[in-house]
């Protein structure tokens, strides 16, 4: 087949991976599928070999994913174990397509993230579109916030505001290059929506990397100050805030000694009021029981038991496991929502350290990028790891290698064609 042919199928398969990550899950997988079948045929072997050669970071993730098969090995439950292996393959397929694949150019990489950044406020314009159908017809608030709005479109409304956070970064490089209009509009849309979304910890991490790098734009071109585009747009911004009013306060009225006192408690009822903090801190404390009791804590419980072990201290504590009659399982299922957590407690010490040497390459080899929106997520995923088990989920996972694989397989060529100014071509 053609060499010009076999390129494009393969770029555009990635193209397809790219857009139905926010969505569709299992669509999602098919087309990783696809995009396989689209590597076999775009380059000789030989070249797919030298390409691999030449970007050893791929190892990073073939590393982690050859200490799930550990935490396979030393499960009891091989079957939940094996299908943990096969949920996570992306994370050792998708570094390699991209490694050895064709090579591609500046251009290319910028028309995948701008393609990423249209899905996404797509999606975001169709969720709160729906969500004020369904406002017209109950007359509840309710819909616009968290997990309320992000169902809409069958999304989870922490891992959505990632993706938008995410496509602000990108966005932002694109303020030379399309109509202030229209640079406007978009990024306050996709702000408003991240502040709907309502995930606390998303959002504080997006406004603090987004102050810090503003701030230094600021420093280098203070004629910014001087237009009235700058000032409209703080107001527009603060103005919003103030107008979602309720809502937003709510999620973070989280804090309080009252909430935290059910931490002391040695059995819990079924409406026991828990949120996202004494959740998560009871929940690292059972894990950290049940690592005790089911062996060296340093070798880890395995990844096939690491859930059913949990599943059964939530029914000894006394959580809340749902209800049959309507199909809701509670608690039940829950990880621990910290990956670095999750890594120590499924397959120990080995687990930990592979993850703290795979975030710390990526993060370490994102600062020199082209694009220095790989930078700012790397950033994000560092602290986002403490509060979310990001690689136990699909939507978390494929996102992670997914793009710091692209970012990874183009950083180390010199001569590329030029796309759209990024902040540090413009700045």
């Amino acid at each position: 087949m053609n060499q010009a042919i076999t390129y494009r199928i393969y770029f555009f398969s990635l193209l397809l991976v790219v857009i139905t990550l926010p969505f569709f899950t299992h669509l999602n997988s098919i087309c990783i599928a696809l995009f396989g079948l689209s590597w076999l045929l775009s380059n000789h072997p030989r070249e797919k070999w030298k390409n691999l050669k030449a970007n050893p970071w791929v190892w990073l993730f073939i590393a982690y994913y050859l200490v799930q098969v550990y935490g396979w090995l030393i499960s009891e439950e091989s079957r939940e174990a094996l299908f943990i292996l096969e949920k996570k393959g992306g994370m050792a397929l998708l570094p390699i397509f991209l490694a050895s694949g064709p090579r591609l150019m500046q251009k290319q990489v910028q028309q995948i993230l701008l393609c990423f950044t249209s899905v996404v406020a797509l999606g975001a314009l169709t969720m709160v579109g729906l969500a004020g159908l369904e406002y017209l017809e109950q007359g509840d608030k309710g819909v616009f916030f968290y997990h309320p709005l992000a169902y809409q479109i069958n999304a989870h409304a922490i891992y959505y505001s990632l993706y938008i956070a995410f496509a602000l970064f990108i966005w932002k490089g694109w303020r030379k290059k399309v109509p202030i209009w229209l640079y406007g509009s978009v990024g306050l849309f996709l702000f408003g929506v991240l502040l709907l979304l309502s995930s606390k910890n998303i959002l504080i991490l997006f406004l603090l990397i987004w102050v810090l790098s503003s701030a230094l734009d600021l420093l280098n071109k203070k004629s910014l100050w001087k237009k009235p585009s700058t000032w409209i747009s703080i107001v527009v911004i603060v103005a919003v805030m103030l107008a979602l009013g309720g809502g937003l306060r709510q999620r973070f009225q989280n804090i309080s000694g009252d909430s935290l006192a059910v931490l002391k408690l040695e059995k819990l009822r079924y409406d026991t009021p828990l949120n996202g903090l004494s959740l998560r801190l009871l929940i690292w404390d059972l894990a950290r029981q049940q690592s005790e009791i089911h062996g060296p804590w340093y070798v880890g419980v395995g990844t096939g038991d690491a859930q059913q072990y949990l599943d059964s201290a939530y029914v000894e504590r006394g959580l809340y496991t749902g209800n049959v009659e309507f199909g809701d399982t509670g608690y039940l299922g829950y990880n621990l929502h910290n990956q670095y957590f999750q890594d120590l407690y499924s397959t120990g010490l080995l687990g930990l350290f592979a993850l703290l040497t795979l975030l710390g390459a990526v993060f370490w080899l994102s600062k020199g990028h082209f694009n220095p929106a790989f930078n700012y997520l790397a950033w994000m995923i560092l602290f986002l790891a403490i509060t979310e088990s990001l690689f136990e989920r699909h939507t978390g996972s494929v996102f992670f290698v997914l793009f710091f694989s692209l970012m990874l397989s183009t950083k180390s060529q010199k001569s590329m064609e030029s796309g759209p100014e990024t902040d540090s071509q413009g700045s």
